[in-house]
């Protein structure tokens, strides 16, 4: 099973991709979290998919940048897509901050460069 908070990382990453992002997105439904670490500073899965990528991107690393109150400085998702079937998520905060056990991603503000 697909935990929550991965979840809605890779959504937030891949909501604003195109008619890629809308691929990935759904194939999250029968995807699986495994090999997690909670790091302190963020978090990391690997994600197996159970249906294969259709078109692979010619960029494999995304990321959604983001402020937030939970988070002064700031931090960041972001995914690898490592095959047609897995992909790495990590989640980071920025500055010395720790992650906080409970955030809302309705109080997340995309960092547009």
């Amino acid at each position: 099973m697909l935990r929550l908070k991965d979840k809605e990382a890779l959504v937030a990453i891949f909501s604003r991709k195109g008619s890629f992002g809308e691929e990935l997105i759904a194939l999250l439904e029968g995807a699986t979290s495994y090999d997690t670490e909670d790091t302190g500073v963020g978090f990391y899965s690997k994600i197996r998919l159970e249906h294969p990528i259709i078109e692979m991107p010619i960029i494999r690393m995304l990321e959604y940048n983001f402020t937030s109150p939970e988070f002064p400085l700031g931090g960041s998702f972001m995914c690898t897509i490592v095959s047609e079937f897995e992909l790495e998520l990590e989640a980071v905060t920025l500055g010395e901050g720790e992650w906080p056990k409970v955030f809302s991603m309705e109080t997340l503000q995309e960092i547009v460069d």
